[in-house]
């Protein structure tokens, strides 16, 4: 809420409990043109999200070759070909894959992939 209230020209944020102080200070920095937070608004934005707070999974060369070719929509059959290798290996990697992101189904780890900037 807090980024997408800066997107829209926002010139900071605070939280309705910041002291008074704290309140004049942050005034006069949006005056000054700074983007300005209270000490709890910048203690939340530090936090990592959830996202970030997962394991980036390790992955091999031909395991990214794969997700790859799996994003652009490929088949197993597809991918056996293109890369020369049987479609049971092909479908060991994709299993891998999805084990290695936790994933239930190939959308979810398409998602995860793209935001852990694997993609």
């Amino acid at each position: 809420m807090i980024l997408q209230m800066l997107q829209q020209g926002a010139s900071g944020y605070l939280l309705k409990n910041v002291a008074a102080d704290e309140l004049i200070r942050c005034i006069r920095e949006a005056h000054d043109g700074l983007l300005t937070f209270s000490k709890a608004v910048r203690e939340i934005m530090a936090k990592p999200s959830a996202a970030e707070l997962r394991d980036t999974p390790q992955l091999t060369k031909r395991e990214k070759e794969i997700l790859h070719l799996i994003a652009d929509g490929k088949t197993t059959t597809d991918i056996a070909t293109m890369l020369h290798l049987s479609p049971l290996t092909v479908e060991t990697h994709r299993k891998n894959l999805l084990q290695k992101f936790g994933s239930p189904n190939v959308a979810a780890m398409i998602k995860q992939a793209v935001q852990q900037g694997l993609m």
